[in-house]
């Protein structure tokens, strides 16, 4: 029976102010993928975050053209109201997604990856708040 592989994290060389982290729990039987984002700072001093919805983080599936197959906000509503938080130095956000079982027998045996996007905007800086994430995925 074919089961995912998962390959190494890689991040967008993009300067950012917060380090993300993305991480999988085990695949079990036609169970839903369960998938965490850890947003830290491992700066010296606080970082204000500024939201446009209520949506922290998205999670994407891309297919072996890069093109998006599956979003966990596909089927979520968010509120369309602003609001700000402020990360003080080693503090963590965590983002939990699930991955259906449906939406993991799209994957392919070559070229798929998973793609964390934190959606939150430095109040301070012209930096990117935290770098895309891109784990690879393949069917085998």
């Amino acid at each position: 029976m074919p089961t995912l592989h998962f390959g190494t994290i890689k991040k967008a060389p993009t300067p950012a102010l917060l380090e993300g982290r993305l991480t999988f729990s085990e695949l079990v039987d036609k169970q839903p993928l369960q998938a965490m984002l850890e947003i830290r700072n491992l700066n010296e001093y606080a970082v204000g975050i500024r939201f446009n919805s209520g949506m922290t983080a998205d999670l994407w599936l891309l297919d072996d053209k890069e093109q998006r197959v599956w979003a966990w906000s596909d089927d979520m509503m968010f509120t369309q109201a602003l609001r700000d938080t402020r990360l003080e130095p080693g503090q963590a956000l965590k983002v939990m997604f699930k991955v259906s079982a449906k939406t993991l027998e799209r994957i392919g045996s070559e070229g798929y990856s998973f793609q964390a996007r934190f959606m939150g905007k430095p109040l301070e800086s012209k930096l990117a708040a935290m770098a895309m994430l891109e784990v690879p995925v393949a069917r085998r």
